[in-house]
């Protein structure tokens, strides 16, 4: 009775020798940072890539962990510094969790894309080792941050192996996270809403793309964005601005200043196209099409949506007549109809239009023929704009003085 026991306790006790054997040469093997970034800094044979490597040696030797993770962001930007995924797997992997979580996620997406951006599934491997997979925590699990640019930078990645289902998954948990925090920063959402418009620009929903995109811009400095890449940003938006259900705010897409990059360029016509569109200016907006209708019928996408562009311009025309009027919002069915250029009986499917949009707000009367317009959708405007506004706002004040005037002379009887 006695033997099974004995076996049992020899076979745990075996087991114990051989799991504490291989505790010994995992730590036997396990890389050594000091010595390989001591190793780095005597091979270094560039001047710059030495003074770096060789800080990062200092830096690590004294646990300055903030300086060392700044100076090792540096070195996965440099040009000069060779072999970084090497240097994030034998030297920043073994103190990683004595890092920053945001700083560390840019490490490892710094050196993806210096040394595996022709490879994304090799990219996607490397990257996704500090996401949490089958349940299991990474260093990286517990801040939202880090979580929303790894996550950016994987579906990017799936995006570039044509893998738009898992891509979309990525972003739609990495927008839980963004939408369920208050205070990330800005580089944080500059990376999410780039990633999130990438991937609408590829399954072609102009409107999604045109939100992500101003998203993008509006956390990321002109200067921070390639200049290589600035005029396709600037032209992409625009188009997208054009053909987008919903899009009817064009101050908004021109106060930036990356679609400076248009004009003068190949694409100007598509910013005189745009200017057309935030003034409501028909005339205008027929002309940059005859001058450029070659490159206009270039671009599939306004192509298919030339009757929606058309309906577009002419609802905007709607708008800036209605917004133009300092005397009165009451405008006939006449006025509209020379102004927007379409036959009569199209006036009043263009005001139910407008109002169903939200464009504008009013009253129509079928029997005089005229629309009571009470409210106009606001809009980004231009210094022409803001001056209308200004001297409407003038001619308010002078007759709301001259009615207390007024009341002040006619009712000494009552007051």
């Amino acid at each position: 009775m006695l033997e099974p026991a004995r076996d049992i306790v020899l076979a745990i006790t075996s087991s114990l020798r051989i799991t504490a054997s291989w505790e010994s040469f995992r730590k036997m093997t396990k890389p050594d940072a000091s010595a390989y970034i001591t190793a780095r800094a005597s091979k270094e044979s560039n001047a710059e890539a030495s003074a770096i490597i060789n800080r990062i040696k200092d830096y690590y030797g004294k646990k300055l962990w903030h300086q060392l993770t700044e100076d090792v962001k540096v070195a996965m930007m440099m040009p000069e510094i060779s072999d970084k995924c090497g240097m994030y797997t034998e030297f920043v992997k073994e103190f990683e969790s004595k890092l920053n979580a945001v700083s560390l996620a840019q490490i490892v997406i710094g050196a993806a894309r210096s040394e595996l951006a022709d490879s994304p599934p090799k990219a996607l491997a490397f990257v996704s080792e500090l996401l949490d997979s089958d349940g299991k925590k990474t260093v990286v699990s517990g801040d939202s941050e880090a979580q929303v640019l790894l996550l950016s930078e994987v579906a990017t990645l799936h995006l570039r192996s044509n893998e738009t289902d898992v891509c979309k998954k990525r972003i739609t948990v990495a927008r839980e996270l963004v939408d369920s925090s208050a205070d990330m920063s800005s580089v944080v959402h500059s990376a999410f809403y780039k990633s999130a418009a990438e991937y609408h620009k590829v399954i072609g929903t102009a409107a999604d793309f045109f939100k992500n995109a101003l998203q993008f811009l509006a956390y990321t400095a002109t200067e921070n964005v390639p200049a290589a890449e600035q005029s396709q940003w600037a032209f992409d938006i625009g188009i997208a601005a054009l053909v987008g259900t919903d899009v009817y705010n064009f101050g908004e897409v021109l106060a930036h200043g990356i679609m400076t990059n248009l004009k003068g360029s190949e694409h100007d016509w598509l910013l005189r196209l745009l200017e057309a569109f935030h003034e409501g200016d028909l005339q205008k907006f027929d002309k940059v099409c005859e001058a450029s209708s070659a490159q206009m019928n270039d671009q599939p996408a306004l192509v298919a949506h030339q009757e929606f562009i058309r309906q577009k311009i002419t609802l905007l025309a709607l708008m800036q007549l209605a917004s133009a009027r300092s005397d009165s919002r009451n405008l006939s069915f006449k006025e509209i109809q020379a102004t927007c250029r379409m036959p009569p009986e199209e006036v009043e499917f263009l005001l139910m239009r407008a109002m169903s949009l939200g464009l504008i707000t009013g009253v129509i009367d079928n029997v005089d023929e005229v629309v009571v317009i009470s409210r106009v959708q606001p809009r980004v405007m231009d210094r022409a704009g803001i001056g209308m506004m200004a001297e409407r706002l003038a001619t308010w004040c002078s007759n709301v003085s001259a009615t207390l005037e007024s009341m002040g002379k006619n009712s000494k009887g009552i007051f």
